[in-house]
């Protein structure tokens, strides 16, 4: 390997490398340097354990396959962060669509812990009424989404 000092501001133009070492103490130094790093560079070779051509078989393999697998979940997992991001516009939109019923069960669920009546009593009346199919079924898809959405973010958590 040979040492290149290409534009180097040294004193003494034209002479060789070694001339240059022993006159000029930039390039005195500049040829320490690159001495030790080529030393320690060289050890370091030496000094890297080489493995069995079996294992370095192995580890290729085991590269080339995580790869592949790689290739092919990428679209699913965009996918998922889709239909992830999809659920969550979804459910703000469900929640402003519905706006009005939401805010008539606040104070029913403000004044659920104070009453004297069962949860099943209290949440009887308010289902009673002609909306209450309405709500009973926008409490089921609350659940729904709720359940699937927490499985998608165990999904998209495990895979990191």
């Amino acid at each position: 390997m040979k040492t290149r000092i290409a534009s180097w501001d040294c004193t003494i133009p034209g002479a060789g490398i070694g001339e240059r070492a022993k006159a000029c103490p930039r390039c005195s130094d500049l040829m320490l340097v690159v001495q030790t790093l080529r030393q320690v560079r060289n050890e370091t070779v030496e000094s890297a354990p080489i493995a069995a051509p079996g294992v370095l078989w192995w580890r290729a393999q085991m590269r080339r396959r995580s790869g592949a697998v790689e290739l092919m979940t990428r679209p699913i997992a965009l996918v998922e962060k889709l239909a992830l991001v999809i659920l969550a516009a979804g459910f703000f939109c469900l929640a402003a669509w519905q706006w009005n019923q939401i805010a008539d069960w606040a104070p029913l669920l403000a004044n659920l812990a104070h009453a004297n009546a069962s949860v099943v009593e209290t949440l009887r009346a308010p289902l009673a009424g002609a909306g209450g199919w309405m709500l009973a079924l926008a409490l089921a898809g609350f659940l729904t989404l709720a359940l699937f959405g927490g499985l998608a973010v165990y999904l998209l958590v495990e895979k990191e």
